[in-house]
């Protein structure tokens, strides 16, 4: 695209991607992008953040002028735009950038919300000794139980990013949504400073369990909708929890720390593979410092891991694994891979290979226009075959 860098190509694609349910407008995102300099992360803050300013300006003027339908459209834009401000400020997770761009996401978001024509409801659950922030969106202005849909980021979304990456089209398609940050996501990190944690199943309980309370919710017809690492997690978690009615896994990952290692030319990863603490930390600090891109990138591991070293954060990513779990799964799941995903290749297919319930593969190819990591820029075909295999189950 206009990128040489492949992180600002891809983020870009993304971005732009959420066009179809009303996250951006591709004309908007065009001029944005020509005004970075590739590879300059400093600019890529600046100009989304910017742009982002100005259509919240927009909107609060219409809403101030009386016209709802506008204002929920320009702050839905803003919300996203200020998320890809945001996104590669995370290797100093000091920088106080950081809690106030994302702050500004959530609100337009919020904003949004409140005017939408459908329930879009801010919920907390009760977490050990916190509570976890989310949204439930209800497909109807009635309160007969429906079947529900579960959904969480993975690595680097936000809580608010979902909203165009699935729960939008879950309530086109008449399932109630059920979208929630857990620990190392969104304001969890960011507000709270949980990291991410292996056992998942034990964030899920309480989310079910609040579900499963609510008298418009059909308790019988849950579903798991886990994306990129949330796949790993949303597997790891109905593996041991088999309240789910189905299962899907969107461009997600079968290891962690496999996965880590493909960030690294071949040799590397064997240095990595065979090093002590003090080697890996050298290695991967090279890397971050010589690499255009890594540091933004490895960053972010750090601060959603609660790391502070590459040795500490390669420990932890051992931790994430499907390996002798996937096995345990019993619903019905559907993989989803992308034929060209470069982020997490392969992965899908490991996935699909260990399962034992029933399963189904989804592949999408350069010729659908759906081929990249968790089919970025073309979510529409995604969400209307992922839909279709779900009515098979529900």
């Amino acid at each position: 695209m206009i990128f040489q860098d492949p992180n600002f190509s891809y983020n870009l694609l993304r971005t732009m991607g959420h066009t179809v349910y009303g996250g951006a407008d591709i004309g908007e995102c065009l001029a944005t992008a020509s005004r970075i300099e590739d590879g300059n992360y400093e600019q890529w803050y600046a100009e989304w953040r910017k742009t982002s300013d100005r259509l919240r300006h927009h909107a609060d003027e219409s809403m101030n002028n009386g016209n709802a339908i506008s204002a929920r459209q320009a702050y839905l834009r803003a919300s996203n735009y200020y998320r890809n401000a945001e996104f590669f400020l995370h290797s100093n997770p000091s920088d106080p950038r950081i809690l106030e761009t994302w702050r500004q996401s959530e609100s337009c978001f919020r904003n949004a919300a409140k005017l939408s024509e459908l329930p879009i409801e801010p919920v907390e659950i009760t977490y050990e000794k916190t509570t976890l922030p989310g949204y439930f969106y209800r497909c109807t202005l009635d309160t007969q139980p429906r079947p529900t849909i579960i959904f969480f980021p993975g690595f680097d979304s936000t809580l608010e990013e979902l909203h165009f990456f699935g729960a939008a089209a879950a309530v086109m398609q008449g399932y109630h949504c059920l979208t929630f940050a857990g620990p190392g996501q969104g304001a969890v990190i960011r507000q709270q400073g949980l990291s991410f944690r292996p056992d998942w199943e034990n964030v899920l309980a309480p989310v079910v369990d609040y579900l499963q309370a609510r008298c418009d919710v059909d308790a019988q017809s849950l579903i798991l909708f886990g994306q990129s690492f949330g796949g790993l997690l949303a597997i790891r978690a109905a593996a041991y929890d088999h309240r789910f009615s189905a299962c899907i896994f969107h461009g997600g990952m079968f290891d962690m720390y496999e996965s880590f290692l493909e960030l690294f030319p071949p040799d590397l990863r064997s240095k990595i593979a065979n090093s002590d603490d003090t080697a890996i930390d050298f290695i991967v600090g090279n890397v971050m410092e010589s690499v255009p891109g890594a540091k933004a990138r490895l960053g972010h591991g750090f601060y959603v891991m609660g790391t502070t070293s590459a040795a500490e954060t390669v420990a932890k990513l051992r931790q994430f694994t499907l390996e002798d779990i996937a096995n345990q799964v019993t619903c019905p799941t559907l993989v989803i891979d992308g034929a060209e995903d470069s982020l997490l290749p392969n992965q899908g297919q490991k996935l699909f290979d260990r399962l034992t319930c029933s399963k189904d593969y989804l592949l999408f190819s350069a010729e659908d226009g759906a081929a990249e990591h968790c089919q970025i820029g073309a979510l529409a075909l995604c969400h209307e075959k992922l839909f279709n295999w779900l009515k098979k189950y529900i």
